[in-house]
């Protein structure tokens, strides 16, 4: 036998391994809207202990979707040992809003904790209490799924002067674990 003989080559390429960490999500939406108006719908992602992109008051109105932690997977990279930013998935879904251009867009989530947020743009078809959906996932996989929830009212049914702009914000959040092995 040659010695060359015995040589096996591996061309499969090595395991991926990934590492989950915590983070929270956040959307800010008004509680009250006019019918055919188009509304921004904010949706950010960032550490469960940071603070929210969408002003001070949140950690007292969201204070128990907080410690909802929901687990994002970061891949590790092979050669370096650091983690590559992971991507999620967000898709709206209306009950009784229309959503304007894209109703799935792709948040960035850094592995330093980096605020990342997209906007959507929604629209109320008809006066009445209306619901959004919004799901999360990862890979397919869901991590997270909520439900906005705002009035909309007829632009003759209610002065402008009265209509609440305020924003409703609401958290929630991933966790992650070490893990090894592909298609983890």
């Amino acid at each position: 036998n040659d010695a060359g003989d015995n040589i096996v080559y591996n061309l499969l390429p090595p395991e991926k391994q990934n590492k989950k960490q915590d983070r929270r999500f956040e959307d800010a939406f008004p509680h009250e809207v006019y019918t055919g108006e188009e509304v921004d719908l904010w949706i950010a992602v960032l550490l469960t202990d940071g603070p929210s992109p969408f002003g001070a008051d949140v950690a007292k109105l969201l204070e128990d979707d907080a410690k909802s932690a929901a687990p994002v997977a970061f891949e590790v990279d092979a050669a370096t040992g650091e983690l590559k930013p992971a991507y999620v998935d967000v898709s709206l879904t209306g009950k009784g809003f229309d959503v304007v251009g894209a109703s799935t867009k792709r948040l960035t989530v850094w592995p330093d904790g980096r605020l990342e947020k997209r906007r959507f743009v929604v629209r109320a078809a008809t006066p009445g209490a209306h619901q959004i959906i919004v799901e999360i996932t990862q890979d397919g996989a869901l991590l997270k799924e909520f439900t906005i929830a705002a009035q909309a009212f007829a632009p003759q049914t209610r002065p402008a002067g009265l209509l609440n702009l305020s924003l409703k914000i609401a958290t929630f959040s991933l966790s992650f674990s070490f893990a090894g092995g592909a298609g983890v």
